[in-house]
């Protein structure tokens, strides 16, 4: 063999060599867009009804099969849905779905029954037939609000989770942070009594989320909130949490919050699919406000009282007898 035959040979190798080395690093790409290699996860979807869940299951889902729906086999005979759209999920960084327990909600079917001659009614709210709720962490709808930032197609129901049932009446916040805004616009020492976010509340998103009848159903209730060192007493109709009421009724879990499209629209500050949201104290440091934040954990020194990016997930106790007669 000549030396030139044998370099020849030697760069015949080479080449074969880092043909096979591309080959192996588009492997893996490939056995992803065939969907050999995709990651998945687990969600729970509960089937539940005004009397309570009917029915569990798990559901695997994975980027590429990111929508979940009602498995119809789970629900008993009778049952029509309130609350039954597929819904789609969302990964954060880590891989993990938000959310991670979905609900579909369902009511008896009404009975029809003969009435001896036709009878004038009037009209009444679609609110009125929503199925109501007497357990916490159950999930109800009430009032109107826009959560799909599609500013032509009306204002989409609001979802409350109930924190707790007092007799006749239910503590809810809203189940996803539904607007962006300031605790106060200016930068300030400054309780929930005066701040502007309470007055937003109780004017604004008050009259624009409820209609006349829905807003009788609503109870002004007195609040005591934090304020450095001492503490103010307001009378609201909506409100936020206070820190110890948010870890009383809620796990850390359960305080990870998901901003709606409008309230992404609006410049929520995000971390992994999750919002930063207010509470309703001030703290003894500078000018500063309670906030939950996007992991779950309640911070007492968490945003200047005129941050920005910061959500909120309103708070109202309703008459559960003038909502759905109990």
């Amino acid at each position: 063999m000549t030396r030139s035959q044998h370099f020849s040979g030697i760069l015949r190798l080479i080449a074969a060599a880092l043909s096979l080395l591309m080959l192996a690093g588009t492997c893996p790409l490939t056995a992803f867009a065939d969907g050999g290699s995709q990651q998945t996860a687990v969600v729970q979807v509960v089937y539940a009804s005004p009397e309570g869940n009917f029915s569990f299951e798990r559901v695997t889902v994975s980027p590429q099969n990111n929508v979940v729906s009602p498995n119809p086999s789970l629900v008993p005979a009778g049952y029509v849905g309130v609350n039954t759209n597929p819904v789609p999920l969302i990964f954060n960084q880590a891989g993990s779905p938000i959310p991670s327990v979905i609900y579909f909600t369902y009511q008896l079917a009404p009975v029809a029954t003969p009435t001896p001659a036709p009878v004038q009614s009037q009209p009444v709210d679609p609110w009125q037939f929503t199925a109501g709720w007497q357990i916490p962490g159950q999930v109800l709808v009430f009032g109107q609000y826009e959560q799909d930032n599609n500013l032509q197609n009306g204002k989409e129901p609001v979802e409350w989770i109930v924190l707790r049932v007092d007799g006749a009446r239910a503590l809810l916040i809203s189940r996803y942070a539904l607007d962006v805004r300031r605790f106060n616009e200016e930068w300030v020492k400054i309780s929930w009594k005066d701040c502007t976010l309470r007055s937003w509340l109780n004017s604004v998103f008050y009259n624009e989320c409820f209609t006349d009848s829905q807003k009788k159903a609503i109870l002004s209730t007195a609040i005591q909130s934090n304020y450095v060192n001492s503490t103010v007493n307001t009378q609201d109709n909506v409100f936020a949490l206070s820190a110890r009421e948010s870890e009383q009724y809620l796990n850390q879990n359960m305080r990870q919050c998901v901003p709606t499209a409008y309230a992404q629209a609006q410049a929520a500050a995000l971390d992994n699919g999750y919002c930063y949201w207010w509470l309703r104290d001030t703290t003894t440091r500078k000018n500063d406000a309670n906030r939950v934040e996007p992991n779950g954990e309640v911070c007492e020194y968490g945003s200047n009282t005129n941050a920005a990016g910061v959500s909120v997930r309103p708070v109202i106790w309703i008459n559960l007898a003038a909502s759905w007669g109990y």
